[in-house]
């Protein structure tokens, strides 16, 4: 039975083939008899059209030689007229005759307007549309004509007799011409046609024959698709995720024995009913119901082929279970709408999740409770680490003995690797956290500052530290993490100079520019220290892993150095990398891309500038906040010792009272403290209060680059990481003189006050050094001043070195107290940089002013 419908079938199939066969040649047949008639048609309309042409250039020369006729018969009548004594005939006439000669040389010049008209003829018709514009201008201007500019005009009208002779002729021949080529073209445009319809009479019987055996193949392929239908209706009854096929009521069509399984009902007794009442929780039921009335009046889909959504299913005894449902829309052959849905029981897979979820989430937990108490502890054993490294700081040790002044020694070494070893895991941690301090920063300047700190450590070591900057954007500003780059430099140069004695440290910096905005940057740092054995490179850059100790040569390590240094580099989006060879030095290398900076000037610092660092001759009246009893005591004899008065608050609430009753000059302010944290007692005492415009100094432990931004928004004016030296706090003291404002600025720098001013910052460093000592050091500091800043007409050569010059002249002579040439230096330093010689010749004509007082006073002295 099969067999012979599908036998019907194929003939069917046939006699359509062959119905399309003969179609397709009275197709091609009618296309034939129309190209016939076509080309009867396009010869008679060419005829008609040339035929037109050449009635319109004759009627030329016609209206022309009429124009004459009229002209010469009214200068006819005009004459015997004047003779008579009658009245003068009209011109009416002859203006009439005109028009229309006028009106035919629009006309011929318009339709002789082609792309492929002989140059000459082109020519003789704008010269006769020049001459019918004249002529109009004549008749125009002759008015009432009389008989003298009646025969000037015709006289006129005479002479342009060859120039229309020559356009109709040539006019003529040309149509003559063109109609010959125009049929030769046809003939062969027609030829090509029948050759074109002979081949497409050909492509069509060829592909009459290909769709034969298309249907050949076509019934080929029809038997491999119900052999396949019938593989994928096995695949479908033991797939093992439920299959649901249902109208767009809702009413099931088909499903398998998955689904039988899952939602325990008889395949037989879920066809035919609505799946809603099958398998839709009742708590579920309003919002199926109203997305499937959406779904069949609007065709908008929420589920419907969304991909897998996880809902609540119900059985037949109306128990839930979490269900994983994949719903999709599709037409059957007649163009019905029907719905098919994939589901799966997901209960134990989703119990599996929530396990690993919570799982997860006490991991974090505790890994983020790790990260405080690392964090935690190392910030508060940096406050007892403060009061240790200040006692001894004030220990005299010219009233103990020698033994004592060795174990003295020892309890200072220890408490200052403790503090570099919490250092160390301050960082580690922090770098751990993934914080994002992306900011505009200078890779150079940073890299300068680190090997200026780190060069007298390399100077103990007999070994030299060198830093090479090349390529464009090297003096760029750009935007990414300042901290993470000045951590990953500072421990890879530390970590070489540590380990290098009598050799070489190497640092450089590549940049090449690989877009409008971006850089990339290279970093290398190279030594000739011992190296790093073949075993130890995998896991050197792990925490707490040190070299083999009988390979290293080296001082102790925590093993940190490395490891921070990798994770800085990860920060930025790099990788560190490293080549070493044992006895032969190693080589840590990375690279990152840089963005631009929105402006290449100068990016402002969050923390604020240096303020003067003039010693202070008077008393000032300083206030201690702090809640550690022995920070108060120590910080109070620091700060007696270096001359000043003190007071003593233990938290922000007490510093805030005193500061309101009593103008302190200064304020020394722990930021985290009980009670009151310093930041908001700082922000307290900035509202109003006596002390409202004192010097704000934080004493602290954090040394993030964010919290310093979060200090110096809240009002403070400077700050110092504890633990303090003595060095520092006068330091920061001594800067109040400046913080105060004055009521008007000295109008100029003269000998005297720049020899007081000498006499000043001799007179302060003398009791620490020795006169001689500090004689000394004066002269070293005004001798790194650049000598070409001190000629008369300078000649500056505006480079890297020159600029690295004045930044060392101006940190040293600053160092030794001379404040307004540090000043004048680092405004010259910032003016070369910027390319402004305006104000780089401003900043000279200040320090070889300033110069000439200082070295005259030395010289006398």
């Amino acid at each position: 039975m099969y067999f012979r419908k599908d036998h019907a079938t194929g003939l069917t199939r046939r006699h359509v083939a062959i119905a399309l066969l003969v179609l397709l040649l009275v197709a091609t047949f009618s296309l034939v008899l129309t190209a016939r008639s076509l080309r009867d048609e396009i010869e008679t309309r060419r005829a008609a059209d040339s035929g037109n042409m050449v009635w319109l250039i004759s009627q030329l020369d016609v209206d022309y030689k009429a124009l004459r006729l009229s002209l010469k018969s009214w200068l006819i009548d005009r004459y015997a007229s004047t003779e008579n004594e009658g009245a003068p005939p009209s011109f009416e006439t002859v203006r009439q005759r005109f028009d229309v000669f006028y009106s035919r040389i629009d006309t011929v010049v318009a339709g002789m307007t082609r792309e492929d008209l002989p140059q000459n003829l082109q020519d003789e018709l704008i010269r006769l549309n020049k001459v019918k514009i004249d002529m109009a201008d004549r008749l125009d201007a002759m008015g009432m004509p009389n008989l003298p500019t009646a025969r000037e005009f015709n006289a006129y009208v005479a002479t342009q007799r060859s120039l229309v002779r020559d356009v109709s002729t040539q006019s003529l021949h040309y149509f003559v011409n063109q109609t010959k080529l125009d049929r030769i073209a046809e003939q062969q445009y027609l030829k090509r046609f029948w050759v074109q319809s002979l081949i497409l009479l050909f492509l069509t019987s060829s592909a009459a024959v290909a769709t034969f055996r298309l249907w050949r193949g076509l019934e080929k392929r029809t038997e491999e698709i119900r052999q396949t239908s019938e593989t994928l209706a096995k695949a479908f009854r033991a797939a093992l995720s439920a299959v649901v096929v249902t109208d767009m009521d809702g009413e099931i069509l088909i499903v398998n024995e998955a689904a039988s399984k899952i939602f325990d009902i008889p395949e037989d007794d879920m066809r035919g009913r609505n799946i809603a009442d099958v398998m839709v929780p009742d708590h579920m039921r309003a919002a199926h119901d109203a997305g499937m009335k959406r779904f069949r009046d609007t065709g908008h889909r929420k589920i419907v082929g969304s991909g897998p959504v996880r809902l609540d299913a119900k059985r037949s005894d109306g128990s839930h279970f979490r269900a994983e449902l994949s719903l999709h829309a599709d037409t059957d052959p007649n163009g019905k709408p029907f719905l098919i849905g994939f589901i799966s029981d997901v209960s134990k897979i989703e119990a599996a999740e929530k396990k690993l979820k919570d799982a997860r989430d006490a991991a974090q937990r505790l890994a983020e409770e790790k990260t405080m108490f690392l964090a935690t502890m190392s910030h508060e054993m940096r406050t007892p680490l403060h009061g240790v490294i200040a006692a001894l700081e004030l220990v005299d040790e010219q009233a103990i003995g020698e033994k004592d002044l060795s174990l003295l020694r020892i309890a200072q070494n220890c408490s200052e690797r403790a503090l570099r070893e919490i250092n160390d895991v301050l960082d580690i941690t922090r770098l751990g956290e993934g914080a994002d301090d992306s900011a505009p920063f200078e890779p150079t300047e940073i890299a300068r500052r680190i090997v200026a700190e780190l060069t007298p450590l390399a100077k103990e070591k007999a070994s030299r530290l060198e830093l090479s900057v090349t390529g464009a954007g090297a003096n760029d500003t750009y935007i990414g993490s300042s901290n993470a780059f000045s951590r990953a430099v500072y421990n890879l140069v530390g970590n070489a100079v540590k380990f290098t004695r009598n050799g070489n440290v190497d640092v450089s910096l590549d940049f090449v520019t690989v877009g409008v905005s971006q850089s990339r940057l290279t970093v290398r740092i190279r030594d000739n220290g011992p190296g790093i054995a073949p075993e130890d490179i995998e896991r050197i850059f792990g925490a707490f892993e040190v070299g083999t100790p009988s390979q290293s040569h080296g001082p102790e390590s925590t093993g940190l150095g490395l490891p921070i240094a990798h994770m800085a580099v990860q920060r930025l989006g790099g990788t560190l990398s490293l080549d070493s060879e044992l006895g032969h030095g190693s080589e840590f290398f990375f690279e990152i891309d840089l963005s631009l900076a929105p402006s290449k000037t100068q990016m402002p610092t969050t923390e604020p500038k240096t303020k003067n660092l003039a010693k202070t001759d008077r008393v000032l009246d300083v206030l201690v906040v702090d809640d550690a009893d022995v920070n108060v005591e120590l910080m109070r004899e620091m700060v007696e010792r270096i001359g000043h008065k003190v007071a003593t608050a233990a938290n922000g609430v007490e510093a805030v009272n005193m500061a309101s009753e009593h103008a302190y000059d200064a304020i020394l302010m722990d930021i985290n403290m009980p009670v009151m944290n310093g930041m908001d007692a700082t922000r307290c005492i900035r509202e109003g209060g006596k002390s409202q415009n004192s010097c704000i100094i934080a004493l602290t432990a954090v040394s993030e680059e964010e919290r310093k931004t979060e200090i110096f928004e809240a009002g403070l004016d400077r700050i110092v990481i504890k633990p303090a030296r003595r060095a520092q706090i006068e330091e920061a003291l001594a800067s109040v003189v400046s913080h105060r404002p004055v009521s008007s600025p000295p109008a100029s720098v003269d000998a005297d006050s720049e020899a007081e001013d000498f006499e000043s910052v001799v007179e302060a460093l003398t009791p620490i050094f020795g006169a001689d000592k500090a004689r000394k050091l004066v002269s070293e500091s005004l001798a790194e001043v650049p000598s070409d800043l001190l000629k008369a007409t300078p000649d500056l050569s505006i480079d890297d070195q020159f600029m690295d010059r004045l930044h060392k002249a101006a940190g040293v002579t600053g160092t030794v107290g001379f404040i307004a040439l540090s000043q004048k230096l680092s405004q010259a330093e910032i003016a070369a940089r910027q390319g402004d010689m305006d104000k780089l010749s401003e900043c000279h004509a200040s320090i070889a002013t300033i110069m000439h007082g200082y070295n005259g006073h030395l010289h006398a002295s």
